[in-house]
């Protein structure tokens, strides 16, 4: 199991305006990202989506130095993890 990384891991420390940014604007891009799979290749597919997301969001904590992260890059390296293992395979579903 992958370590948690806490988006805000010191409140105190942390802007808190800042932080609800960063998980409104995370939660947006999983939510488009897991969407897009349903749409494309199925909910089960969506569902490991999802689950491969917050994997590469855990391990990519370089992000939350950054102003303005860019989940892009966590959607980029979860479809990766789904094209490695097939997941993809049969798209697109119609």
């Amino acid at each position: 199991m992958h370590s948690s990384t806490t988006v805000c891991p010191d409140a105190s420390a942390v802007d808190i305006d800042r932080c609800a940014a960063l998980i409104l604007s995370a939660e947006a891009e999983l939510s488009a990202f897991m969407w897009a799979v349903d749409s494309s290749s199925g909910r089960q597919t969506a569902l490991i989506a999802g689950e491969y997301w917050v994997t590469e969001l855990e391990t990519a904590g370089l992000l939350l130095d950054q102003k303005y992260p860019d989940w892009r890059l966590v959607t980029l390296a979860a479809t990766l993890q789904l094209m490695k293992k097939g997941h993809l395979l049969d798209y697109p579903k119609r």
